[in-house]
């Protein structure tokens, strides 16, 4: 089975060539969910590019065919897009969790505290704002622990409760490119505009 790993950094990401990964994400800072660098994806591709000989497949702020075009022409193998395809009719979300990224403003993609040590990327909502007070929902029972969770709130059960429709008590994960998403299209119509807007960055028209 092939093992691709998401990396933040030339060292871990030659580490996972050593070990025998496929290929490996490099997820930047613009990313959603945990993030595990402080750079953003474009500033770690090329330095990862030179570190290794397995593919590199760019992740973070990448929501059009003009992204794709930029990322390939550094010389990513292909792009990951999370946040792009979490908004379109055949994703899993709920349909109050894709509203949430279609209204995203910029100031609204926020960083959260997570337990389990590193930040993580979402979206401001009652939630987040009660973990700036430091005012976190208690935990009942702990769900699929980590070892090294620090327990101020249980983040599987908000990723959860986002995922069942409660967006704003529950923690919606989303990278930085929520705020340019401005609709909600089926994959099909989602994929040729996408490959439009590559053709057309490339000067194909």
């Amino acid at each position: 089975m092939p093992v691709v790993p998401i990396v933040g950094s030339a060292r871990v990401a030659k580490l996972a060539q050593k070990f025998g990964a496929a290929a490996v994400v490099v997820e930047g800072f613009e990313a959603g969910g945990h993030l595990g660098t402080d750079l953003p994806m474009r500033e770690l591709l090329p330095e990862i590019l030179e570190a290794v000989d397995i593919p590199v497949i760019a992740a973070g702020g990448v929501v059009t065919g003009r992204d794709i075009a930029e990322v390939l022409e550094m010389g990513a193998a292909g792009v990951q897009m999370g946040s792009r395809f979490a908004a379109t009719v055949e994703s899993s979300a709920p349909e109050a969790f894709k509203q949430m990224y279609v209204d995203a403003t910029p100031d609204e993609v926020v960083l959260v505290k997570s337990p389990v040590g590193l930040p993580g990327r979402a979206l401001k909502n009652p939630f987040w704002e009660r973990t700036q007070r430091g005012d976190y929902p208690a935990i009942a029972k702990c769900v699929a622990c980590l070892k090294e969770c620090h327990k101020e709130y249980c983040i599987m059960k908000e990723l959860e409760m986002s995922q069942g429709g409660d967006v704003e008590q529950g923690l919606v994960f989303a990278g930085s490119a929520a705020a340019r998403i401005h609709d909600v299209p089926r994959v099909a119509d989602l994929m040729k505009q996408l490959v439009a807007e590559w053709r057309e960055a490339q000067g194909e028209g």
